[in-house]
């Protein structure tokens, strides 16, 4: 949709609107000019939306192309990898057993009756 076709729509439409509107209490000539500063603020406010239009339409996202949903394929394989590598050397928990053996334990009854 170009600009003048959203600039030509919006000052038609409120022409019409404000027209029949005013005819239905004043003379053709009131509402004719009344009309006119309906279509002068229509054209305003066509091109306020086609401003907003452009900006929303340039701001969303881009499809994604093939070599980019490609990169991230890659980006999602070397993170399974290293996923697969942390996993590949787990904590045991036999290590967790061996230094609670090896920590001191006090016996607080025994400890008192001395």
């Amino acid at each position: 949709m170009t600009k003048m076709n959203v600039v030509l729509f919006f000052s038609i439409i409120s022409f019409a609107i404000v027209f029949t509107a005013s005819l239905t209490t004043n003379l053709w000539p009131v509402s004719l000019f009344r009309a006119i500063i309906g279509l002068v603020a229509g054209a305003g406010l066509g091109f306020i939306f086609h401003a907003i239009w452009e900006f929303v339409v340039s701001t969303r996202p881009e499809k994604v192309t093939l070599e980019e949903e490609d990169s991230t394929d890659q980006y999602i394989d070397d993170i399974i990898k290293m996923e697969q590598e942390f996993s590949e050397n787990p904590i045991t928990e036999e290590s967790e057993a061996a230094d609670a053996d090896n920590e001191v334990s006090y016996d607080v009854q025994k400890s008192e009756q001395k």
